[in-house]
């Protein structure tokens, strides 16, 4: 029977182990994180867009920041860099910025003032 409990023993180290096993956040740099484009390869490019922005606003609220900005154009397939900004840190009016807590709630997929960049 010591054979039998040593395989029930790695099993359940075997399924502990695996439970604990999860996406690693991206990590920001100088207020900045790259967000890979892997997950929007095979999209459309208002898919891609959806999809950034959901991860960017995730990403942001993870690490206890309220908005963030897209500092690279969302392309399928692309890396997307993102700048965060705490509240009280940036202008909510600012063309391009993204309220974090409201793409969470699913009440916004827009700026505030979307403009044409050069």
């Amino acid at each position: 029977m010591p054979i039998a409990k040593i395989i029930v023993g790695w099993i359940v180290c075997i399924v502990l182990l695996t439970g604990c096993a999860h996406h690693a956040p991206a990590s920001i740099r100088g207020n900045t994180a790259v967000i890979s484009g892997h997950n929007t390869a095979q999209a459309s490019t208002a898919d891609a867009t959806r999809t950034v922005l959901v991860e960017a606003a995730a990403i942001a609220l993870d690490h206890g920041y309220r908005f963030f900005e897209l500092m690279t154009p969302v392309r399928p397939g692309a890396d997307v860099t993102i700048r965060v900004f705490g509240k009280g840190e940036i202008d909510e009016g600012i063309p391009n910025v993204y309220d974090a807590d409201a793409i969470e709630a699913g009440r916004m997929l827009a700026p505030a003032r979307p403009v044409n960049r050069p």
